[in-house]
């Protein structure tokens, strides 16, 4: 089964991503044997943040290391029996686009014992305390409403008030997780979900620099470049508006010069077009004008806003 790509399964709210939504509810609902987590070797930390979503459900993975080549373009080293240890379970090193690692994974797919990694997210005191009560009080009343019979991930999942999660859970649960994440939040100033993204990223953090090595002379690519141009707290507002100031001049200038071509062309086709036709067989004068008139000058009208706006979306990045 082919999930949707994401980042993260946290689905906080009825308006999150879709893709989170399917995979997650997949996972729940479905008996997984083996999940394929690929991720990409180059933004390992952001990719990460799935790889502990998944492990802390202890579903059985084995990690798709993918774009070693561009990893190694940027000068980013990557020990995978480092990262295989630091995660407790198989990393295969892949570079899809030149169909290498393939044959590896498939081994691995193969030889993969399917049984969970026992890596495991510790978070702060405060965090932990409220966790370890609601585990407690998870596995005294015996809820297991998914396939994942996993009471410390269900109670970290309270906590994160994810939505898929307390849809099938009791009330008074639910009430009491509302409780903890709130004395959480008097204590430390912080959300709880907040925390326990922390605690994760902070965890990747320590696996990352134990299982990689950047180059001193690791090329930055041009986005990254830029980005610290574009998105520079001082620079940021006057570049975005510089840009905004001639997105419009150009698309009114440009497209104001292109907009008597664009009527011209509807009044040939529609208004006159549709006149002549009308006269040429014998139409009453009223459907006539119906069509030259009312439906001719109303795409006539609509016309002259589209060189305008067709330049506004060339701006729009892909």
């Amino acid at each position: 089964m082919d999930l949707p790509g994401t980042y993260s399964l946290n689905v906080a709210s009825e308006q999150s991503s879709l893709d989170e939504r399917i995979a997650c509810e997949y996972l729940l609902k479905e008996k997984v044997d083996l999940v394929i987590n690929i991720i990409d070797a180059a933004n390992l930390e952001r990719n990460l943040y799935l790889t502990t979503q998944l492990l802390e459900m202890q579903i059985p993975c084995i990690i798709a290391l993918n774009m070693l080549d561009i990893a190694k373009l940027r000068k980013i080293n990557i020990d995978s029996k480092q990262l295989s240890k630091a995660l407790d379970c198989p990393v295969v090193e892949l570079v899809s686009s030149k169909n290498k690692g393939i044959d590896q994974l498939k081994s691995a797919i193969i030889d993969h014992s399917f049984t969970p990694s026992d890596f495991s997210s510790h978070f702060s005191d405060d965090v932990e305390q409220s966790i370890t009560a609601l585990t407690t009080q998870i596995e005294t009343d015996q809820l297991t409403p998914f396939h994942i019979n996993r009471p410390r991930w269900l109670a970290t999942r309270l906590l994160e008030q994810d939505t898929l999660v307390t849809h099938k859970l009791p009330e008074t649960l639910i009430a009491t997780a509302t409780e903890h994440s709130a004395q959480i939040e008097e204590k430390t100033d912080e959300e709880a979900d907040i925390l326990i993204a922390d605690a994760r990223y902070q965890r990747i953090g320590e696996i990352i620099a134990n299982a990689t090595e950047r180059s001193s002379k690791a090329q930055r690519t041009f986005t990254q470049r830029l980005d610290n141009i574009v998105m520079n707290r001082w620079l940021g507002i006057p570049i975005f508006l510089f840009l905004m100031y001639w997105m419009f001049l150009l698309s009114i200038n440009i497209g104001g010069a292109l907009q008597p071509l664009f009527q011209g062309v509807i009044d040939t086709i529609f208004i006159d077009g549709a006149t002549y036709l009308g006269h040429s067989a014998g139409l009453p004068n009223w459907i006539t004008a119906i069509a030259a008139q009312g439906f001719g000058t109303g795409l006539d009208t609509v016309a002259g806003f589209i060189p305008q706006i067709g330049l506004m979306f060339l701006f729009y990045p892909s």
